[in-house]
């Protein structure tokens, strides 16, 4: 999952990126 990666190296704000997760596991194909 990329997800996690960006999780560890992005600098944005960490909610945004755990909404990103969440969304990439609800509407991964």
């Amino acid at each position: 999952m990329h997800c996690i990666l960006n999780y560890f190296s992005s600098m944005y704000d960490k909610w945004l990126v755990i909404v990103s997760c969440i969304l990439d596991v609800v509407f991964k194909k």
